[in-house]
């Protein structure tokens, strides 16, 4: 079908060059489905002879690999029939065993999404052939809703963005979206919506269909709707303006968007060598579900990322990650604030903004390289100008690297992280694996606990952690720090949100109560065939090439400390500060409007902490000591320490330091001295001096300095 017959199709056609899509063509979802099964458009189609060995190798993966399956059993009826991936996938495999088979290629596709679907895990994604890669079918309208604050449980549907060209000019932004028959809750529309492809639990699934509502990848959707013959290229959808309260109808037509730049590769797709899983293959995130938030803010936002200018001091060097912004703040240099904080939000103080996309770069060669050098950056440049808070918002993170998003959450806290625990199955084929054949990378740790005995009589193996504690850097923000998540908070973010709420680190907002429920370390079915020892007994064998993929969860995280052991996946993070979802939020999330009230909430949790601040400054070495300016707010004590000494060599009662007039830090004077920190005991200087502070005899700070870089070395 010619594009140009639906003009929102037209219009985008026309935007291609300046949304980075140059390729991009546009058809109806019908012409879209039938390319697929015409082998003279679609080459790669899979023939049925190799149907049988698709199953097979899932059936491996689900019976003997798959850690969180004893769990999601367990759940009962809780989100839908109790999930029986096995079972399902053991009936496809008689049916697509007989010749011919009883179904086509896109009946045969839908049925094994259907059976990875089963198990309400983004992680575990059954990915159709190439064919169907870099293709979303789309609506040209976006919706959010809201909360009525005196029926918290009553969501409203709201039209957050129109692309240009849909002929009903009465279908505009705000508009509410309601059931046609004006008896039904619009929420069982978002129920079909997310057909094959929910969320791990109640508010996750609610998210997720409102996003399926309008946008759906091709590769790893479902739909019993799409199977032939086709019910319809349309939807109509009932409204209500908000100056009116006659309903109306709006018939909009689904054309499927393709392009290279919308093709996002498994892990093992992407570089990696036989055995290196100890830097290859430690994400976490759902890749497939990513093309939602790419392809909506392209197609509706219409807002290219441009490379950031020197002289924006506000602007990240990887602007499609990090976005902040402080009190009083210059603005951004696309005129887009956030958190809009260019504005007296009323509290007499200076917060900062930091919101973290994703925790994972397509470009990078290590994310846990350079996106942490990035976080310290952003966080020393915050650091002076909004020493009395920091909202992190990783809203809408889908995950990522997990070595990344623990070092990033180490800055915010002197405390140190203990990295989240992770697990195998602990099936009979694993314990042989482990115990028969070598393994390397992150899988030794399990090797070892078995070769040891250390190996527990449950579902799942021993905890190991992926994030080596060595690793691990300092604190770099110093003052309270407030996390907004949702339920689309997923993976590396919720191991993120759970690490920030084990450690104590601050309160947890959202208008969710829980985020998205994604506790795992996520291998396609190529990594465990590349990975594994080809002699592990387990039977995998590699997937039909070209063909489809899939990816699992192999390693399943459970949290630390007081919440030791408890899991992520299908519980996600509760929060701290939970309240309905204000109109303000959605429409703020478009750009400069009225303050959104969850950043608000999170600034009044914010403004009734203590900031406690200790300051290492003006390293000058004397012949035995090294003078240092010591500055501190809100402590009682102040410890020195050398290197990795675990004793400290100086401690400063803080009320004797003296009050410092000028500069004010939330109404406190901070409290400055010289003072001399001595050498080793025999006499060598030290490398590092760390400086924490402390209320009694809890550590409340710290800053260090590394003396092989910054010391004056001037002798008197």
């Amino acid at each position: 079908m010619d594009a140009s017959i639906y003009p929102p199709w037209q219009a985008l056609l026309d935007s291609r060059d300046a949304l980075g899509l140059p390729d991009l063509t546009v058809q109806s979802l019908s012409d879209f489905m039938a390319a697929a099964l015409d082998p003279i458009q679609n080459p790669g189609i899979l023939p049925p002879a190799q149907w049988p060995q698709v199953v097979e190798q899932a059936i491996v993966v689900f019976s003997k690999l798959y850690p969180h399956l004893p769990f999601k059993e367990n759940l009962g009826d809780k989100y839908g029939p109790r999930p029986d991936p096995v079972g399902m996938l053991k009936q496809l495999l008689d049916e697509v065993s007989r010749n011919p088979p009883p179904m086509d290629e896109v009946e045969f596709h839908t049925r094994m999404v259907e059976a990875f679907a089963s198990v309400h895990d983004l992680h575990t994604a059954y990915v159709r052939p190439p064919f169907f890669r870099g293709a979303v079918a789309f609506l040209p309208f976006r919706v959010g809703y809201y909360e009525d604050t005196e029926f918290p449980h009553a969501p409203h549907f709201v039209v957050t963005s129109v692309m240009g060209g849909i002929d009903n000019p009465d279908f505009v932004q705000g508009v509410k979206l309601v059931a046609p028959d004006g008896n039904t809750s619009f929420q069982s529309i978002l129920d079909q919506a997310v057909g094959l492809t929910p969320g791990a639990n109640g508010p996750a699934n609610l998210h997720r269909g409102i996003m399926a509502l309008t946008i759906r990848p091709m590769a790893t959707y479902g739909t019993r709707k799409w199977v032939p013959p086709f019910d319809s290229d349309t939807e109509t959808f009932a409204f209500v303006a908000p100056a009116s309260p006659e309903t109306k109808f709006v018939t909009v037509r689904w054309g499927v968007a393709k392009s290279k730049s919308l093709v996002v590769d498994l892990p093992s797709e992407t570089g990696g060598t036989k055995g290196n899983t100890s830097t290859q293959y430690r994400s976490s995130m759902g890749s497939p579900d990513w093309s939602y938030s790419y392809l909506a803010s392209q197609m509706f936002y219409r807002r290219s990322f441009a490379a950031p200018l020197p002289s924006a001091e506000n602007v990240s060097f990887f602007p499609e990650i990090f976005r902040f912004q402080w009190t009083f703040g210059p603005a951004a240099q696309d005129q887009f604030d956030p958190a809009n904080f260019r504005v007296d939000l009323g509290f007499n103080k200076r917060f900062g903004y930091v919101a973290i996309k994703s925790f994972n770069r397509s470009a990078s060669e290590d994310v846990s390289v350079d996106l942490p050098n990035e976080f310290e950056r952003i966080l020393r440049l915050i650091q002076p100008n909004a020493p009395d808070g920091l909202i992190i918002d990783i809203r809408g993170n889908t995950g990522g690297d997990i070595i990344t998003a623990e070092l990033m959450l180490q800055m915010l806290t002197p405390v140190r992280i203990t990295p989240a625990n992770f697990h195998m199955a602990n099936s009979p084929e694993v314990r042989d694996m482990l115990a028969r054949t070598n393994v390397t990378g992150d899988l030794q740790v399990f090797q070892d606990d078995v070769r040891s005995n250390n190996i527990s009589t449950g579902s799942l193996t021993p905890p190991n952690p992926l994030t080596p504690p060595a690793r691990l850097p300092f604190q770099v923000y110093q003052g309270p720090v407030t996390l907004l998540v949702d339920a689309v908070t997923y993976s590396a973010a919720d191991i993120f949100a759970g690490g920030f709420a084990d450690h104590g680190i601050g309160p947890i907002v959202s208008s969710d109560p829980v985020t998205g429920g994604g506790g795992a370390h996520a291998w396609s079915h190529a990594d465990m065939v590349n990975n594994l020892p080809a002699d592990s007994g387990l039977g995998l064998a590699p997937l039909p090439h070209p063909g489809p993929a899939m990816s699992f969860a192999f390693l399943r995280s459970s949290r630390v400390n007081a919440n030791n052991l408890q899991a992520i996946e299908d519980l996600g993070v509760g929060v701290t500060v939970s309240k309905p979802r204000a109109q303000s939020d959605f429409l703020q999330s478009l750009g400069p409007g009225p303050i959104s009230k969850t950043i608000l909430d999170a600034c009044k949790a914010m403004a009734a902490m203590q900031p406690y601040r200790v300051e290492a400054s003006n390293p000058l070495q004397m012949d035995t000591n090294i003078q240092v300016t010591l500055g501190a707010v809100g402590l009682e004590t102040a410890r020195f320490f050398l290197d990795h000494d675990p004793d400290p060599v100086v401690v400063v009662p803080v009320s004797e330091l003296t009050p410092t007039l000028g500069e004010q830090h939330a109404g406190t004077p901070i409290r400055t001295e010289v003072i001399s920190v001595p050498f080793h005991p025999d006499g060598t200087p030290p490398g590092m001096i760390r400086v924490k502070g402390f209320v009694g005899e809890t550590l409340k700070t710290s800053t260090r300095i590394l003396l092989t870089q910054k010391l004056d070395r001037r002798r008197r």
